[in-house]
């Protein structure tokens, strides 16, 4: 969610020093984390992502938008939207 984050604010931002920091943040979590399965899908998702390309992350963002219809968060759907100028 980070790395979305991110990319939505800037998408030149994908850089290997963004993705340095959150694979540390990632780490961290896992370690403080009472839940750890979520750190680990979070590790596996980071992994994913890294080896996409500009556009292949762009269509993960519109996969992630009709998630997020389906569990009716229109609100993310349209921060999204928003902060990526759709």
């Amino acid at each position: 969610m980070a790395l979305a984050y991110s990319f939505m604010n800037d998408p030149q931002s994908l850089n290997s020093q963004t993705l340095e920091d959150i694979e540390t943040l990632i780490n961290r979590l896992t370690f403080h984390g009472a839940n750890q399965s979520w750190s680990l899908i979070a590790k596996v998702l980071l992994e994913f992502i890294n080896d996409l390309s500009h556009e292949e992350k762009r269509d993960s963002l519109e996969v992630l938008m009709i998630i997020f219809k389906r569990y009716e968060r229109h609100d993310m759907v349209e921060r999204l939207r928003s902060d990526l100028g759709w």
